[in-house]
């Protein structure tokens, strides 16, 4: 029996379709009569590109059953898809799998909306994907007997549902994917790799499918045999563990990380959203060895919102686990927001934008609140009157976030854009202005829609504002035009007094160096220290000679008054190596030191030497 499996993904290739052939290759029936071909794309290609290579695929291969795993960002090109495939194969079934279509009302609307689809596997589709198999080769149970599913009775015509799956007891009953002839094929060529070590989370926040699933985890020796694996393949240089949190347990956390730090080469690098409960000191220490790329999901620290959220994790909490990361030099390279949540509001947004900020993170990343299915939200829409549209289901009304307050946050979260392309920027302009880091990133977005979208937000234009600013519509060419010359359009507006003016000027003139990872002032820390990372900076390839500059523009603490913007220093830099996230970011950070005013005599005048400038 031959199967077309189709998705729709960011990484390179779909652990879910993967994982549905790997378990399906254990039954020793299935594993002789089956032959599966996975084809898809990314959100990133063309819709009508992916259409037809799933189109092609089904042509060419002339399948028995085909199968879409669907997501919030591939449905409506997985929906085309499947109609255009039920035109051509009128008898052949076709099968719904995928976060986005496993609530059981919603999979019964979907089953009436399309009638190109004959069942909608429902959570977890391993097991329910064998059961099918079987069904359709007719060694199986009746659809009504096979748990997990909806469907439509080909006979009847009647939508019927059966009830939910028993999740697998033992993930290692799935095989390792790295022995598919798929995986075999790319992993020498690919330079990302996702990993899954468990499923399921505690945490049950009300906007998000994970919550609620029972946690069921791999054994740590198929995870070890798997990520030693991964990691041998040198080529690849990003692994991302696509875990509710890192780590089924503390004590598994902990030995996923001496391992890691033990075969990771030093180019290779790990993404993960961090336990916050599991931080202690062991940990950070850890982490830090392996040198991870840290997302931190903070969401929001409005005690309002945290009502209706469902989370543990409130701003005490977090305001007692950041400075834990910052004694070991360690913080969230990535501090994730979601703006319009039910309960808050645009004052609370703006305070968790400003929270987020003083985190000193690479990347404030805001998600406007999305609605989906099977979340405890998604039950609750109608009692926050939820109004959202687009294929990311983006709300852009709810009872205590109304439209309005929703494009005031959109043009934030464009400032914040901005923000990931000059982190070291945005901080110390925002010290040196004694701004709320949220009321620039808001006055970035308003020049941003004026000067590069040239639109205004009137009631005849708000439909088009609304969906620029908050469903995912900003192309390759929008973010190129988030750049220093936007901030200077910014700071000629915004900016009066002279001396601050000359003091944006000079940030906008170091900027690169603004990136700063760590900072050493050679007025107060001990020789040997400073002698070390001289001895360092003399012998990096890439390292500046000796500079200047009109104030210590590198230590947000250092400017108290408009005569501390003339005290000029002096100071080396080299670039060091910070991880990268997974979709392939890299920003250059710099380990800067100051030794001291110019002219001033130097105790490492040998070191300089002829690097001086």
């Amino acid at each position: 029996m031959k199967i077309l499996l189709a998705h729709c993904d960011f990484a390179p290739a779909s652990l879910a379709l993967l994982n549905l052939k790997s378990y399906a290759s254990a039954d020793p029936v299935l594993k002789e009569r089956l032959q599966t071909r996975i084809v898809g794309g990314t959100p990133h290609d063309d819709p009508e590109h992916t259409i037809a290579s799933i189109v092609t695929a089904a042509k060419e291969m002339q399948p028995d059953v085909i199968g879409f795993s669907i997501y919030i960002w591939s449905r409506f090109r997985l929906y085309e898809a499947s109609r255009q495939v039920r035109m051509l194969f009128p008898n052949v079934p076709i099968i719904w799998g995928g976060p986005d279509v496993s609530d059981e009302a919603y999979a019964q609307e979907l089953l009436a909306e399309h009638p190109s689809v004959d069942i909608i596997v429902r959570d977890e589709g391993e097991r329910t994907f064998a059961h099918l198999c079987h069904h359709f080769l007719g060694t199986g149970k009746p659809l009504s007997d096979i748990t997990g599913i909806s469907f439509r009775d080909r006979a009847t015509g009647s939508l019927q549902g059966t009830p939910n799956v028993q999740y697998l007891d033992n993930l290692d009953d799935i095989p390792s994917l790295l022995d598919l002839p798929e995986v075999e094929a790319m992993i020498d060529q690919i330079p990302v790799f996702a990993l899954e070590t468990f499923r399921g989370c505690y945490m049950g926040c009300a906007y998000c499918y994970w919550g609620g699933t029972t946690r069921r985890s791999f054994s740590m020796e198929r995870v070890f045999s798997d990520l030693g694996r991964i990691l041998s393949h040198k080529n690849i240089k990003k692994i991302w563990f696509f875990d509710s949190m890192f780590g089924y347990k503390k004590a598994v956390a902990k030995e996923l990380l001496r391992f890691i730090v033990a075969n990771k080469a030093p180019d290779q690098s790990v993404t993960f959203f961090p336990n916050l409960d599991f931080l202690d000191e062991e940990l950070c220490s850890l982490m830090k060895q392996a040198g991870v790329y840290i997302e931190a999901g903070i969401q929001t620290t409005n005690e309002d919102a945290y009502e209706y959220l469902n989370r543990k994790w409130d701003k005490k909490f977090l305001d007692s686990k950041i400075p834990l990361l910052k004694k070991y030099g360690l913080h969230a390279n990535a501090q994730q927001l979601i703006l319009g949540l039910p309960g808050d509001h645009i004052e609370g947004f703006r305070s968790s934008v400003d929270y987020a900020f003083h985190t000193k993170p690479e990347a404030i990343q805001i998600f406007p609140f999305s609605v989906l299915p099977a979340t405890g939200y998604w039950k609750r829409r109608a009692e926050f009157q939820v109004k959202y549209e687009g294929q990311y289901r983006i709300v852009y009304h709810s009872t205590t976030f109304p439209e309005d307050d929703m494009v005031i946050g959109g043009l934030i979260m464009v400032g914040t854009k901005w923000y990931e392309r000059y982190p070291g920027m945005a901080q110390q302009l925002v010290s040196l202005l004694k701004i709320r880091p949220s009321y620039l990133f808001e006055r970035m977005g308003r020049i941003f829609m004026k000067e590069v979208w040239q639109l205004e937000d009137t009631p005849s234009s708000r439909p088009l504002v609304r969906k620029r600013l908050l469903c995912q519509a900003f192309e390759v060419e929008d973010v190129n035009r988030l750049d220093l010359e936007l901030l200077r359009a910014a700071l000629n507006r915004e900016v009066e007094d002279p001396a601050l003016r000359a003091a944006a000027d000079e940030l906008l003139r170091l900027q690169s160096y603004l990136n700063c990872d760590e900072l050493l002032d050679a007025r107060i820390l001990p020789e040997e220290r400073i002698t070390a990372a001289m001895q360092d900076w003399s012998r990096h390839p890439a390292r500046s000679p000796v500079l200047e500059a009109s104030f210590n523009a590198f230590d947000t603490g250092s400017v108290e008054s408009l005569a501390d913007l003339s005290r000029r220093i002096q100071f080396v830099a080299h670039p060091v190596q910070t991880p990268k996230d997974f979709f392939g970011k890299d920003l250059t950070r710099y380990r800067i030191i100051i030794l001291g005013e110019p002219h001033h005599p130097s105790r490492f005048r040998d070191l300089i030497g002829s690097h001086a400038q």
